[in-house]
C-alpha cells in the first residue's frame, strides 16, 4: 500500500517517521520479519548463531539500554542513529526536551544514570519477553 512520510517534532529535533495505515501494518510486519530472517541467516553463515568461548561469541550486555516500562532494548552502536536513540531513551526516562537541549552533560552519561548497565542474565531475560522491541 501507500506509505506516507510525516515529520514530527520531538523536542528541538525534527525526526522523519513512517506513518502507516491499518492496512499497511501487515506489510510492515512482513518487512520486519524479513529483516530478522536476513540477520539470522548472516549470523548462521558466519557461525554467530551458536555459543562459543571466544570474545566474538560473548554477549556484551554492558552496551545495552533496557527500558522495561516501554519494552525497549537498544544496543548503543555509535554512528548508527545513536544520537537520536539516546535522545529518545533520555526523554522516555523523564528528562524534558528543554533540559536536554540546554544541559552541558553528555547524553550518554545522563542515560546511564537512568539505565544502569545490564547483566547478561537481565538482557537475556528481557529479550525472552513477548512484545519486546530490540
Amino acid at each position: 500500500g501507500d506509505r506516507h512520510t510525516k515529520l514530527i517534532t520531538i523536542g528541538h529535533k525534527i525526526e522523519p517517521t513512517l506513518v502507516t495505515t491499518l492496512a499497511d501494518q501487515d506489510n510492515v510486519k512482513n518487512i520486519m520479519e524479513d529483516r530478522i530472517n536476513i540477520m539470522k541467516d548472516a549470523c548462521r553463515k558466519h557461525g554467530l548463531d551458536t555459543p562459543g568461548p571466544d570474545p566474538l561469541h560473548q554477549v556484551k550486555s554492558w552496551e545495552y539500554f533496557i527500558n522495561w516500562e516501554h519494552s525497549l532494548v537498544w544496543c548503543n552502536v555509535f554512528k548508527s542513529a545513536s544520537t537520536s536513540w539516546m535522545y529518545i531513551f533520555n526523554v522516555l526516562s523523564g528528562y524534558s526536551s528543554k533540559f536536554l537541549k540546554k544541559t552541558q552533560k553528555i547524553p550518554l552519561t545522563l542515560a546511564r544514570e537512568k539505565y544502569p548497565r545490564p547483566s547478561v542474565d537481565q538482557l537475556k531475560e528481557v529479550l525472552k519477553r513477548p512484545n519486546v522491541t530490540s
